[in-house]
């Protein structure tokens, strides 16, 4: 059986092309940083990848590579460094 094809119009999509709106958080050249507008919990964000891939049994390592570095900065910016200093009135991520 044929796993489905991408959809170029999934909402990642769109929302990536900014034709569908977020509460943008970061982004770099890899990967695409935005609030989910469902949370399970504070601060939950999604990080998607700028490269079109179906699911993240479909993503190649220099998709997911990318994808884990961001996870990993965002966990240290968000709940790890924010114990260590006052926080901020952004969730915008300083850039390097």
């Amino acid at each position: 059986m044929n796993a489905p094809a991408y959809d170029p119009n999934n909402i990642f999509a769109k929302i990536l092309r900014k034709e569908a709106p977020c509460h943008f958080v970061h982004e770099d050249a890899d990967t695409f940083v935005f609030m989910d507008i469902m949370p399970r919990s504070d601060g939950h964000a999604l990080v998607v990848p700028k490269q079109p891939v179906r699911n993240i049994l479909d993503a190649p390592e220099s998709v997911l590579v990318p994808l884990i570095k961001m996870t990993q900065k965002l966990v240290d910016f968000f709940f790890i460094d924010r114990l260590k200093r006052k926080p901020q009135a952004t969730w915008i991520m300083p850039e390097e």
